[in-house]
């Protein structure tokens, strides 16, 4: 498969991979399928970790903002 996957990323066409690989229609597109399903797992698991590591970014910076907010509060007294 990873034969495949560096001749796909090479733009070599399916019948040229198919050739070369010396592998059946039928087969070539069976393991293409699985790489695709691969990668896109792949993709899927570093997607979940970029959106993870931005909501942790977002709430570390938040929770300072209301942290440094909180100590410059000043109390407010009415004059009567």
């Amino acid at each position: 498969m990873n034969e495949i996957q560096f001749r796909l990323i090479n733009e070599e066409s399916d019948k040229d991979i198919m050739r070369t690989v010396l592998l059946s229609e039928r087969n070539y597109y069976k393991y293409k399928q699985k790489l695709a399903k691969k990668l896109e797992k792949i993709q899927k698991e570093k997607n979940d970790t970029n959106v993870w590591l931005e909501v942790q970014t977002i709430k570390n910076r938040m929770s300072h903002i209301f942290s440094v907010g909180k100590k410059n509060q000043r109390p407010i007294y009415k004059n009567e």
